[in-house]
């Protein structure tokens, strides 16, 4: 059961922009979580009211501190911390004052954040840069771990998919593409990259729902059911559209939980999956060295059916990875 019951309102990437105070007034009995880029607008925004409005945001937090999550972006570290990479439109005019504003304020903003089993943060955790890159515990609570290692190195990567130089992007810039392949079994709600609505993208281990829709007019609710139900509102919207359930994952003795639905466990025994898995790892290394979007024109039909093979063939190892998983927590269980 869900402990708290107020609704989550979910604000996506800033800017500079002040719609966001008419969704807090629309929602006056809900929980808050701004996703971060409070800086940096894309419209002819003065920096002095990029500021008031960073400082009316800050005054919303101090007033309802249980009530309002601040999680920072790429747009706001780049200012205060000397390993996140610069971004586009970083304020020379203004940044001594941002560095010092965020700075003051520290206490009132975080990384990221978890609540109904469902994970916020600016731009995702992908399995890869987990695994590789912070080499975190999977097993642990990964908002936790974030948050007490905010400083790592790793957290400000940027990825060759964003034009960064790490093979892959920490939770300020983790692309779209490298979100393809989430952690496994988490639920995330991001911001980071622009969408005309709430997104949801769901794959074989994971969903993430993309909310940079600010700037359209759009926002993400995630209601207050035993299992969240996750809502696409307008903030001239009266009513709102239904995107999507938590999967959430629980593990039994025998079953587990998809999507709110009862599932058996894997049938196949340990040792099939992993003679599965390996044969799928062995025919990923046998293709050519994965072909990036960047280096085929729509004409070449050869690279793009070895891209797409690279791309079915690490979901399919990612999907036997968690039924391994699975199926080791079982025996656990049962030994």
């Amino acid at each position: 059961m869900l402990t708290n019951k107020k609704s989550i309102i979910v604000i996506g990437d800033v800017h500079g922009r002040t719609s966001w105070r008419q969704i807090v007034d629309k929602h006056p009995g809900c929980r808050f979580v701004f996703l971060g880029d409070y800086c940096d607008p894309y419209e002819t925004i003065p920096g002095e009211a990029v500021l008031d409005n960073l400082k009316e945001i800050i005054q919303l937090k101090q007033s309802r501190p249980d009530e309002v999550v601040l999680l920072l972006g790429n747009h706001d570290v780049h200012y205060t911390e000397d390993g996140a990479p610069i971004g586009s439109r970083f304020s020379l005019e203004y940044m001594l004052v941002i560095e010092e504003l965020l700075t003051a304020y520290a206490d009132c903003f975080q990384c990221a954040y978890s609540e109904w089993g469902i994970l916020f943060t600016h731009a995702g955790v992908s399995e890869a840069w987990f695994r590789e890159s912070f080499a975190g515990d999977v097993d642990g609570d990964i908002a936790s771990q974030l948050k007490a290692r905010c400083s790592d190195e790793s957290v400000f990567h940027c990825g060759a998919s964003r034009g960064g130089p790490h093979p892959h992007g920490g939770i300020y810039w983790a692309g779209k593409s490298e979100m393809g392949r989430p952690l496994r079994g988490t639920v995330q709600v991001v911001g980071h990259t622009r969408t005309d609505g709430v997104q949801r993208i769901e794959g074989n281990v994971g969903v993430v729902y993309y909310c940079d829709c600010l700037e359209k007019g759009k926002y993400l609710m995630i209601d207050n059911a035993d299992i969240p139900q996750f809502y696409e509102l307008g903030i001239d919207d009266e009513e709102k559209s239904k995107i999507g359930t938590s999967m959430r994952f629980h593990i039994s003795e025998t079953s587990f939980y998809e999507d709110g639905r009862l599932c058996p466990e894997p049938k196949e025994t340990l040792e099939e999956l992993e003679t599965v898995y390996m044969g799928a790892c062995n025919k990923l290394k046998a293709l050519p060295r994965e072909i990036s979007a960047d280096e085929f024109d729509e004409n070449d039909i050869e690279a793009f059916n070895v891209s797409m093979a690279h791309m079915n063939l690490c979901s399919y190892i990612d999907e036997l990875e968690w039924k391994i998983d699975l199926k080791i927590l079982h025996q656990k269980r049962n030994s």
